[in-house]
């Protein structure tokens, strides 16, 4: 649940970087919930600014997208430990032939 997300986040401290829908309503009371749909709704550009909202993170970025076009988007897996665990060897392949190439290149 969103409410308990955020909840969450204020209890620890955390700043959010979750848009909330548009067609968020505003609760009773003052919570980081209601205050992350005010500052929204006062400016889009500014929340997500501050927020840093929507930026992308390119050591990550670039990783996930060249494994999955290597390997592809889907498991075969439909189990979810056996899915996680197909996901981990296909980034050791990942890594192995990236290591391969550095070496030989």
């Amino acid at each position: 649940d969103t409410h308990k997300l955020f909840a969450f986040l204020e209890k620890n401290g955390i700043e959010p970087a979750i848009k909330p829908r548009k067609n968020a309503v505003l609760e009773e009371g003052d919570c980081l919930h209601n205050r992350e749909i005010t500052a929204i709704r006062k400016g889009y550009r500014q929340w997500a600014r501050k927020r840093q909202y929507g930026l992308r993170w390119n050591g990550t970025e670039g990783i996930f997208s060249a494994a999955k076009r290597k390997f592809g988007e889907q498991t075969r897996s439909h189990n979810i430990e056996n899915a996680f665990n197909e996901v981990k060897r296909k980034f050791w392949a990942y890594d192995r032939m990236k290591a391969y190439g550095e070496l030989h290149a």
